[in-house]
């Protein structure tokens, strides 16, 4: 996984599998406002932005995309993340390919 945020020293929730939570099981990479999931069905990546919510905050959805050629053209456009861009060129030609994700 290309996950770039990490705490330490911090306890980390438990992983879960609702997509819009902060402890997300499948996050590939992350900064404070963005970052790609893996679908629950492993069926796309999902660019989801932080918003703030009553409860703490959550991410919603923003493109969902099964190629990673999509995918950068997507998050590059909705962050202007180079750095976040350069590090998705890593994944497969599309989601579930030879090389994972």
């Amino acid at each position: 996984m290309l996950e770039t945020t990490t705490t330490k020293g911090a306890a980390m929730p438990p992983a879960s599998r609702n997509e819009s939570d902060d402890s997300y099981h499948a996050v590939i990479y992350s900064n404070d406002e963005w970052r790609v999931i893996i679908s629950r069905g492993n069926s796309q990546w999902v660019v989801q932005r932080a918003e703030m919510k009553a409860d703490g905050r959550r991410w919603a959805g923003k493109s969902y995309c099964a190629t990673r050629k999509a995918l950068i053209r997507e998050f590059h456009a909705k962050t202007g993340d180079y750095n976040g861009a350069v590090a998705l060129g890593a994944l497969p030609e599309r989601i579930g390919g030879k090389h994972g994700a």
